[in-house]
This record gives structure tokens, C-alpha cells and sequence, in this order.
């Protein structure tokens, strides 16, 4: 089936919807998604101390809670094809800009095909090449970027 990926397992088939990359982007409210990667269950959550019930950043790979972190800042995830964790890498992006330009490289030096999965803590900075990485490397079509404030942020993509 085109456009549909498909898990066998015990001789039942599950059908997900066909994945694309995911960004949303808040500032007085909390955010979270559950994306599908193939048979990979995503879940990430972001706020900031803007959100009267603001809680740690998430992020849930198959329900398993691999980031419940209140770093301040960027949190990378990379995941490999078959949705184990390669690495988890926070970035302080509000309080060192040395940060914002860190994870500018690091969303370039991701592997092709793996995922990629960001959430943002209370405060953080996204600029021009962190959104270049993006718009190239993973095809995303946002152009938001900000100086260091109260943003939340989730971002779940695959390496192209």
C-alpha cells in the first residue's frame, strides 16, 4: 500500500498513517504531539514557565519515557530507523548563543534516516541556521525563528 506503513507482528497486520514531519511552535501554552515513525510511537510535550501548569519536557518513544527533563533550553533526541535511542543532547539555547549555533550543527551531523525529535523547557532561542538545518536536512517548511524568550517548541522529523 502506498503511502501506508505497516507492521506485522503475530499475524496482525497494523496500519499507520503515513508519517510527515511535525512542528509546532507556542508561547503562552503548553504543546505536545503523538507522531507515528513507521511502527515508532512518538510523544514529546513542551512548555514554558509562561503555562500556569507548566511541566518538564517529554519525550515517550513506544510509551517508554526515554526525557523527562527540566534543562532549560533545546533537548535533542536521535533516534536510529528502528526507534532506539542513538543519543539525547540538551542544549541551554536561551542562555548561551555558543548553544543555538551547537545545535544548529548537531541537527546537520544527524545520520540520514534516523529521527530527529526537539523539545524545548521553559525558555529557549531557535536562529537561521538552526531553521536552515531544519528546512534543508528534514524538509520543513517553518520559518520561525526567535532571540531568547519564552518559547515552546516540538519538532519530529526524519533526516533526508
Amino acid at each position: 500500500m502506498p503511502g501506508i506503513m505497516q507492521m506485522v507482528a503475530n499475524n496482525i497486520t497494523f496500519t499507520y498513517p503515513p508519517y510527515t514531519f511535525y512542528e509546532a511552535i507556542g508561547s503562552t501554552v503548553e504543546i505536545s504531539t503523538t507522531q507515528y515513525v513507521g511502527a515508532t510511537k512518538i510523544y514529546a510535550y513542551s512548555s514554558t514557565y509562561d503555562v500556569p501548569s507548566f511541566q518538564p519536557a517529554v519525550v515517550q518513544v513506544n510509551d517508554v519515557e526515554i526525557v523527562n527533563t527540566e534543562n532549560r533550553g533545546h533537548t535533542m533526541v536521535v533516534l536510529n530507523p528502528n526507534g532506539a535511542t542513538v543519543s539525547i543532547t540538551n542544549y541551554d539555547t536561551y542562555g548561551d548563543i555558543n548553544a543555538v549555533t551547537a545545535l544548529a550543527n548537531a541537527l546537520n551531523g544527524v545520520a540520514s534516516g534516523n529521527r530527529v525529535v526537539l523539545v524545548t523547557y521553559d525558555a529557549s532561542a531557535f536562529d537561521a541556521a538552526c531553521r536552515s538545518a531544519l528546512t534543508t536536512g528534514y524538509g520543513d517548511t517553518n520559518t520561525n525563528t526567535w532571540a531568547a524568550s519564552r518559547i515552546s517548541q516540538i519538532f519530529v522529523g526524519i533526516k533526508s
